[in-house]
Protein backbone atom coordinates (compact mmCIF):
# COMPACT_ATOMS: atom_id res chain seq x y z
CA UNK A 1 0.00 0.00 0.00
CA UNK A 2 3.01 2.30 0.43
CA UNK A 3 3.65 1.98 -3.30
CA UNK A 4 0.07 2.96 -4.06
CA UNK A 5 0.41 6.07 -1.88
CA UNK A 6 3.69 7.03 -3.54
CA UNK A 7 2.08 6.78 -6.97
CA UNK A 8 -0.89 8.85 -5.89
CA UNK A 9 1.32 11.81 -4.99
CA UNK A 10 3.77 11.59 -7.91
CA UNK A 11 3.37 13.76 -11.01
CA UNK A 12 6.72 13.17 -12.77
CA UNK A 13 5.68 11.34 -15.96
CA UNK A 14 9.15 9.98 -16.79
CA UNK A 15 9.73 8.51 -13.34
CA UNK A 16 6.15 7.40 -13.05
CA UNK A 17 6.48 5.12 -16.05
CA UNK A 18 10.03 3.85 -15.54
CA UNK A 19 10.36 3.85 -11.75
CA UNK A 20 6.99 2.52 -10.70
CA UNK A 21 6.73 -0.05 -13.47
CA UNK A 22 9.88 -1.82 -12.27
CA UNK A 23 8.65 -1.80 -8.68
CA UNK A 24 5.31 -3.29 -9.74
CA UNK A 25 6.97 -6.05 -11.79
CA UNK A 26 9.19 -6.75 -8.78
CA UNK A 27 6.03 -7.44 -6.78
CA UNK A 28 4.78 -9.76 -9.50
CA UNK A 29 8.11 -11.57 -9.73
CA UNK A 30 7.95 -12.41 -6.02
CA UNK A 31 5.49 -15.17 -6.94
CA UNK A 32 3.13 -14.34 -4.10
CA UNK A 33 -0.56 -14.63 -4.93
CA UNK A 34 -1.17 -11.83 -2.45
CA UNK A 35 1.14 -9.56 -4.42
CA UNK A 36 -0.78 -10.31 -7.61
CA UNK A 37 -4.10 -9.55 -5.92
CA UNK A 38 -2.70 -6.36 -4.41
CA UNK A 39 -1.42 -5.36 -7.82
CA UNK A 40 -4.67 -5.89 -9.67
CA UNK A 41 -7.01 -4.58 -6.99
CA UNK A 42 -5.07 -1.62 -5.64
CA UNK A 43 -1.63 -0.79 -7.06
CA UNK A 44 -2.50 -1.60 -10.67
CA UNK A 45 -5.67 0.44 -10.50
CA UNK A 46 -3.77 3.46 -9.16
CA UNK A 47 -1.08 3.01 -11.83
CA UNK A 48 -3.49 2.84 -14.76
CA UNK A 49 -5.70 5.60 -13.36
CA UNK A 50 -2.69 7.88 -12.95
CA UNK A 51 -1.39 7.05 -16.44
CA UNK A 52 -4.80 7.99 -17.80
CA UNK A 53 -4.95 11.27 -15.85
CA UNK A 54 -1.45 12.15 -17.10
CA UNK A 55 -2.59 11.55 -20.66
CA UNK A 56 -0.22 8.60 -21.03
CA UNK A 57 -2.79 5.86 -21.46
CA UNK A 58 -5.77 6.49 -23.66
CA UNK A 59 -8.46 4.14 -24.99
CA UNK A 60 -8.51 2.42 -27.40
CA UNK A 61 -5.73 0.46 -25.85
CA UNK A 62 -2.86 1.87 -27.89
CA UNK A 63 -0.80 2.60 -24.79
CA UNK A 64 1.60 5.53 -24.59
CA UNK A 65 4.10 5.59 -27.42
CA UNK A 66 3.45 1.86 -27.90
CA UNK A 67 4.15 1.07 -24.23
CA UNK A 68 1.73 -0.73 -21.92
CA UNK A 69 -0.95 -2.47 -23.90
CA UNK A 70 -2.81 -4.20 -21.08
CA UNK A 71 -6.56 -3.83 -21.06
CA UNK A 72 -8.34 -2.60 -17.92
CA UNK A 73 -11.92 -2.41 -16.68
CA UNK A 74 -13.99 0.73 -16.06
CA UNK A 75 -12.41 1.08 -12.60
CA UNK A 76 -8.86 0.92 -14.08
CA UNK A 77 -8.32 -2.61 -12.70
CA UNK A 78 -5.84 -4.34 -15.06
CA UNK A 79 -7.18 -7.41 -16.82
CA UNK A 80 -3.63 -8.53 -17.69
CA UNK A 81 -0.15 -7.48 -16.60
CA UNK A 82 2.05 -8.62 -19.47
CA UNK A 83 2.45 -5.08 -20.84
CA UNK A 84 4.17 -4.03 -17.64
CA UNK A 85 7.15 -6.11 -18.76
CA UNK A 86 7.46 -4.36 -22.16
CA UNK A 87 10.42 -2.01 -21.74
CA UNK A 88 10.99 -1.32 -25.42
CA UNK A 89 9.01 1.92 -25.58
CA UNK A 90 9.41 3.94 -22.40
CA UNK A 91 8.84 7.68 -22.51
CA UNK A 92 11.40 10.11 -21.14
Amino acid sequence: MDLQSEMHGNFDTGFFVSGFRSRITGMLDSGSVGDYLTLTNHVGREYFKKLSSMGLYVKPFTGYNGGITDNFDAGFRPKAVTGLYDTTTDIY
